[in-house]
């Protein structure tokens, strides 16, 4: 009886003890089989970017499912698929997720899940100030760069600017000098650039697709040619618009005036808009059903000389100034009664914001009418501000003049400002009124050349959170993602 019992309880430890160890064994293959399917999520992730970085129209990126990545297989799911303008279906940010799946002989499957947001943007777009035309020597005054800092030649940083939050950039065979406070790296690569197929010159300035806006002002051109009139409007009263045009020589705005709907105002001329000093009320545009678009053959001058006559655009304006002679021709926006929303603004020649206008959550372009005469975009005067870092704006000059793109005296921008024009003569122009009144920019500044070469009194941060989203379009052929910054499960 004594054997049999020792036999029993044998027994059930053999049972119990073969059970534990199917069950470690059963924990171990699941966990194995976790951590391969974290690697095809994370592999099938880098190798979706992979593709983004080679595709042009990201319009047509569609899921996957399926795809097959031995010892398994991932699916990829898009969503949140956006475009900067409305008009247009180029999508410039996605969300992606990743999902790695691995199936064992016992038929249980694993799976893994990765997720990551992507943007259509340069590389370059990840430091604070990017310079990427090889040129003579960049020298800063009273310059503060928070965050990374390219430099694709030679820069003086003294002891009065500093380069913080981030790195100096340079090439192999250029220099960083002087007593400023910064953390030089010598950089054959680094960080944040992408090769893409095609690319010749990772450290310049990347290109520009101005396409939609050339088409888009294209079309412009084409209705403000067809739109022939003597005939001035001196607008004193709200207009409905809803769907049509209004054609005239000169229009010019006094008074409490609205106006809504949608539709065109041509001006052969000029578009005044509450822009002379006798002028009274509040001109107030609030789009619905589609855009007020704003086309003149010459100037669009938005509120007068004296800050007494608010000028309010609601989201949804569009204005563009053709420039019908070849040296004149401009959008100036001034006061700091003038309050800017949600607005695309286009000059063929020339865009001024000045006096404390207030523009955000816009995008300024400015084209390259084919020589340098008055062709600029300056952003200027005490308290002016375009953008903000919650809402931000896109700034693109790619015209010829010297500068071509300016933030000057105590102005203030945020968002994403681009300046390269084809033939490399264009210049950016970024100084401040002096050491104590400086020029904030928030965000990222590529720019292509500099004015004398230097940049003086300024303050530029880099935030992502004050780059648009969805990007501008126009950079083709990029994507770009922060180091390490999915989320997974």
């Amino acid at each position: 009886m004594a054997a049999m019992a020792i036999m029993l309880i044998v027994a059930v430890m053999c049972v119990v003890l073969a059970s534990m160890l199917g069950t470690t064994a059963r924990g171990s293959l699941d966990y194995w089989r976790s951590t391969q399917s974290f690697a095809l999520a994370q592999a099938g992730l880098n190798w979706y970017m992979e593709q983004l970085v080679n595709t042009a129209d990201w319009d047509i990126a569609t899921d996957q499912f399926g795809v097959s990545l031995d010892p398994g297989t991932f699916d990829v799911v898009l969503s949140n698929k956006a475009a900067p303008q409305t008009d247009s279906s180029t999508v410039t940010r996605m969300d992606i997720a990743v999902t790695g799946k691995m199936t064992g002989s016992d038929g249980q499957t694993v799976q893994r899940t990765m997720s990551q947001r992507a943007w259509k943007l340069p590389s370059a777009s990840k430091f604070a100030l990017y310079w990427g035309r090889d040129a003579a020597n960049l020298s800063f005054s009273n310059v503060t760069i928070d965050g990374d800092f390219w430099s694709i030649g030679s820069t003086s940083i003294p002891s009065s600017s500093t380069v913080t939050g981030g790195s100096a950039y340079r090439p192999n065979t250029e220099n960083i000098s002087g007593s400023g406070s910064y953390t030089e790296v010598n950089a054959g690569a680094f960080p944040y650039f992408s090769d893409f197929s095609g690319s010749t010159a990772t450290h310049s300035t990347p290109q520009f697709n101005a396409a939609y806006y050339t088409a888009l002002t294209s079309d412009y051109d084409t209705r403000e040619a067809a739109c022939v009139t003597g005939v001035d409007i001196n607008q004193n009263t709200s207009l409905v618009l809803n769907g049509n045009t209004v054609c005239c020589r000169d229009f010019n705005t006094n008074g409490n005036i609205t106006i809504s709907g949608n539709g065109y105002i041509i001006a052969n001329r000029d578009l005044l808009l509450h822009s002379a000093n006798g002028d009274s009320g509040t001109l107030t545009f609030s789009p619905s059903g589609g855009k007020i678009v704003l086309i003149s053959g010459r100037d669009i001058l938005i509120n007068s000389n004296q800050a007494d006559t608010p000028v309010i655009m609601n989201p949804g304006v569009r204005m563009y100034s053709k420039s019908d002679s070849s040296t004149s021709g401009e959008i100036t926006i001034r006061n700091d009664t003038t309050d800017i929303d949600g607005a695309l603004i286009l000059a063929a020649r020339r865009i001024i914001v000045q006096d404390s206008a207030n523009i955000i959550n816009s995008t300024l372009f400015l084209n390259d009418p084919g020589n340098a005469t008055n062709n600029n975009l300056t952003i200027t005067n005490s308290g002016t501000t375009v953008g903000t870092i919650t809402s931000p704006c896109n700034i693109i000059s790619i015209g010829r003049g010297t500068p071509t793109l300016a933030i000057t005296t105590t102005a203030s921008a945020a968002g994403l400002l681009y300046q390269r024009d084809s033939n490399n003569l264009g210049r950016t122009n970024i100084s401040g009124q002096n050491n104590a009144n400086r020029v904030n920019i928030t965000g990222s500044v590529i720019a292509n050349g500099f004015q004398g070469n230097s940049i003086s009194n300024a303050n530029i941060i880099y935030d992502p959170a004050a780059i648009p989203d969805p990007p501008v379009e126009g950079f083709v052929g990029f994507a770009t993602k922060d180091p390490d910054s999915w989320s997974g499960n």
